[in-house]
Formats: structure tokens, C-alpha cells, sequence
């Protein structure tokens, strides 16, 4: 029996999975467009950095999902000041690749707000730290990073695959996903990329792009 169908089973028996469907490596190069023209006719620039993640996988798996879903366990979305790498360090500095980022906003996960920072409300679920900012020169953007998975990291030599990882796609790729796979377009639902190694098998890592 093929790795994928083992996966495909494991995903369908999680709480809120409605499909889930291996895609086809022909989508990749559509998906990624649709991600670029996305980000880049933003009123303020967008990076998916997780989902370039997931396509630098050997395998990726795309889930439709209702809201019984889990809720991711790190935030999903963060606003960025793009770094030095040799001034890059601290608990608020991301990397991903090459690239460093100093985190001045992130999506709230019922976490309390950091004591004695100041805190700027940008809605229930997102908050920006003005003190963060350095130069106004710096580019800023909305970063959204990769993902664990655990469900899968904790079968994952039970599964034959590693280096796993998890991304929600943009309007535009998500309107892809649905229609190539036949996926509901009921906006109750929403789709999420897994992408994965076999073990066994590597791919040399791809550099992400700011």
C-alpha cells in the first residue's frame, strides 16, 4: 500500500477533516503564482513563507476542513520588519531560511498580552508592538509562517515520512485547490497544505523568498 494512503487515512480520522486528497504536482506551479499575485497586490505586502515551505516537500496533501477543527497551536500570521542577519537575536526575532524578522505584530492564541510591553489592538485576535519597530526604512510585512502538524510528527516514523509541515493557502490558491480537487466551496470550510518527506528520501532545502 502506497506511504500516502496511510496518511490520507490517518488525516480523515481527525476531528473536523472533511477530505483530504494528495495534490498533484502539476498544482504546485499554479498555487505558488497564486500566492505571489496575492501577496504582491496587498494594500500591505504578504509573505507566505509556510506554504513555500510546504511546496519544497517531496509530498503535499491538501485537507478540507470544518470548525471542529483544532486550533492552530502557534500563531499563523505575524507582522515583520524584515533584519541584519548580523544584528539578528532575541525572543522576538524569527528566522526562516537566510532571512531574518523582527516580530512587531502577531495573531493572539488566548495568550496573555506580554507585561510592560505596550500593545497597540489591532483586533480581538491581532495585536502590533510599536516598541519593536527599528527604522522606518526597514520593509515591513505580514509573514505567514510554517506550521507544525503534530498529529502526523508523532506517527512519523510509524508513517515512513519526516520534516513535516502544515500552511493555510491565500483566497486565491484556496479558490484553486477547491475547484481542482472538487473540494466544497461552502466558506464554512477551509483548506489547509501538509507537505512532507519520505524517510528515506531528502530534497535539498530551497531558499525562501521575503
Amino acid at each position: 500500500m502506497p506511504i500516502e494512503s496511510g496518511i490520507v487515512r490517518c488525516l480523515e480520522n481527525l476531528t473536523g477533516v472533511m477530505r483530504c486528497r494528495l495534490l498533484p504536482d502539476s498544482l504546485s506551479a499554479e498555487i505558488l503564482e497564486a500566492e505571489r499575485r496575492y501577496g504582491s497586490s496587498s494594500f500591505f505586502p504578504v509573505n507566505n513563507a509556510g506554504l513555500q515551505m510546504v511546496f519544497q516537500r517531496q509530498r503535499v496533501l491538501a485537507l478540507l476542513k470544518d470548525g471542529t477543527f483544532r486550533p492552530p497551536r502557534v500563531p499563523t500570521v505575524l507582522m515583520v520588519e524584515v533584519m541584519d542577519n548580523h544584528c539578528a537575536s532575541g525572543p522576538d526575532v524569527v528566522s526562516l531560511g537566510e532571512k531574518f524578522y523582527r516580530i512587531i505584530g502577531k495573531e493572539l492564541l488566548g495568550e496573555h498580552k506580554e507585561a510592560g510591553e505596550e500593545v497597540l489592538p489591532i483586533s480581538e485576535t491581532f495585536v502590533i508592538y510599536p516598541g519593536r519597530r527599528g527604522e522606518a526604512s526597514r520593509p515591513a510585512l505580514f509573514l505567514l509562517p510554517p506550521v507544525p502538524f503534530p498529529e502526523l510528527e508523532e506517527k512519523g516514523e510509524e508513517l515512513g515520512i519526516h520534516r513535516i509541515v502544515s500552511a493555510s493557502p491565500c483566497s486565491l490558491s484556496d479558490a484553486v485547490i477547491r475547484d481542482r480537487l472538487s473540494f466544497s466551496r461552502d466558506r464554512r470550510f477551509a483548506t489547509l497544505l501538509i507537505g512532507f518527506d519520505l524517510l528515506g528520501g531528502t530534497l535539498p532545502s530551497a531558499h525562501i523568498r521575503a
